[in-house]
């Protein structure tokens, strides 16, 4: 598992800058390796660092940048591409209220209600894990401010009801992450959280 100083190493090589022109290439192919790498950037197997390394991302790409280049992904990506997008904003999800607060704040919320319509399976499990880790509370914690107007939010715009349709969803995988995260919505549960996203190899058959 990459350490955080290991990924500014890579990074000052590589520059945020070429990594954002590699998402736009036209080279579908490659588009998808970026977002892979994008995706474990924004992954930390110790917990201790996941906030950082989050932090490290957005503040070095740009929160505005690195949202456009997830929004793209969803709208225009390939399937594994936008697979690969779902679980960037996943593990944002699981970072600081800042982080989180980027996610409910910038536009990605309709894009993730609208992947819960996707034909693939895997990006409907995807965009769930993202809700779920937006409102998953830490067992014998109380519900924070920040998590407590995220449920209402989110109760708001109607996700609710989203989750329910997808408990009748053909793929088990998506009913019970449907159900888990329905789970989270009520304040005395939702105590399950994907902490560890594992990372994706950079290279893989396309």
């Amino acid at each position: 598992m990459a350490t955080t100083e290991l990924k500014s190493s890579v990074m000052d090589q590589l520059t945020y800058e070429s990594l954002g022109h590699l998402l736009k290439d036209p080279d579908p192919a490659v588009a998808e390796q970026a977002m892979t790498l994008l995706r474990n950037l924004a992954h930390s197997s110790v917990g201790a660092a996941q906030k950082e390394d989050i932090e490290l991302l957005a503040t070095k790409m740009g929160s505005g940048k690195l949202v456009a280049h997830i929004k793209e992904a969803f709208q225009f990506g390939r399937t594994q591409t936008v697979v690969q997008a779902v679980y960037v904003v996943s593990n944002i999800c699981t970072g600081s209220e800042k982080h989180k607060s980027m996610v409910m704040q910038m536009g990605l919320l309709p894009e993730l209600s609208r992947l819960f319509d996707h034909e693939d399976n895997e990006v409907r499990v995807g965009a769930l894990w993202c809700l779920n880790n937006l409102v998953w509370r830490e067992s014998g914690i109380s519900s924070t401010a920040g998590r407590t107007h995220r449920v209402q939010t989110l109760r708001e715009l109607g996700f609710a009801p989203r989750l329910r349709a997808l408990l009748d969803d053909p793929h088990v995988d998506v009913r019970d992450r449907a159900r888990a995260t329905l789970d989270c919505f009520d304040e005395s549960g939702g105590e399950q959280r994907m902490e560890i996203d594992d990372p994706v190899p950079f290279l893989r058959s396309v």
